[in-house]
């Protein structure tokens, strides 16, 4: 073989090896003594309109198929917020230690219901400082992933069977917080949607999944996305599956990526 071909053939491979890779960076921030890491990783060319977010990082199973699903179509991100491989943000300030849901800290009233929930003293001017810092975490997180966006994706994971399922929205704990559910029998409850409006409702249930619609009228502020997202008219899928799911958390993915491409079609 020809020695310039055969260095010819190399360049080409690790050339195409290196647009293959996904796109990975790292934004910082800190609450207290604790460094938060998010972390997105892209594909090909992503549509920077919509947000796909997993905040809890014990919730793996739902990262492994965004990254299969997104490698696949050559588009999006996913973004993973990362601290000590803990579900909760736990920090200290001021000798006291804090703790709060990452997902629970994006409305005022949900943000103080979490800390207090998570932490042992809240009756002192230290709690009410580190409230801030948590409200201030929850504002550069919308600030940087969920504002301005044409849609956010959140990406969950749950256990088999209680405390949360389709069956809690159409009969159960969450049933006053949506005002439509549907449930297909033939899937397990564990693996669901939760909307924010309607059209996206009825696509994913003319398709066969378990689908709740939030009531964003009278939903519970319990500070979380959906509740945000309500709050300030940015349309939101979560997409909970159970911990193992892969193959049904892409099939929801690959759905989610169609009824983005209608929207897309719609629009135009």
């Amino acid at each position: 073989m020809n020695m310039r071909f055969h260095l010819s053939i190399i360049t080409l491979f690790f050339f195409f090896f290196a647009i293959a890779q996904p796109a990975v960076t790292n934004r910082k921030d800190t609450i207290g003594s604790t460094t938060i890491t998010y972390q997105t990783t892209c594909y090909g060319k992503p549509d920077s309109s919509v947000s796909f977010i997993n905040v809890h990082e014990n919730e793996n199973t739902s990262v492994i198929a965004a990254k299969q699903v997104f490698n696949a179509a050559k588009k999006y991100c996913v973004t993973q917020l990362r601290c000590r491989d803990m579900r909760l943000i736990s920090f200290i300030y001021k000798g006291k230690t804090f703790t709060v849901d990452p997902n629970r800290i994006y409305t005022a009233k949900g943000a103080l219901a979490s800390l207090k929930k998570n932490s042992r003293s809240y009756n002192d001017d230290v709690f009410a400082a580190a409230l801030k810092l948590v409200d201030l975490l929850g504002k550069n997180f919308t600030d940087s992933f969920i504002n301005n966006k044409s849609l956010v994706v959140a990406l969950h994971n749950n256990t088999n069977g209680e405390p949360l399922s389709i069956i809690s929205y159409k009969s159960g704990s969450e049933s006053q917080n949506a005002t439509d559910a549907y449930i297909n029998l033939q899937q397990d409850p564990d693996d669901f949607f939760l909307v924010t409006e309607q059209s996206i409702f009825d696509f994913l249930k003319q398709k066969g999944f378990n689908v709740a619609l939030q009531d964003n009228v009278h939903v519970t502020d319990d500070g979380s996305l959906s509740v945000y997202a309500a709050k300030n008219r940015i349309p939101y899928i979560n997409i909970e599956a159970q911990v193992g799911h892969i193959a049904e958390q892409k099939k929801m993915l690959e759905a989610v990526l169609e009824c983005i491409s209608r929207r897309v079609g719609t629009d135009h």
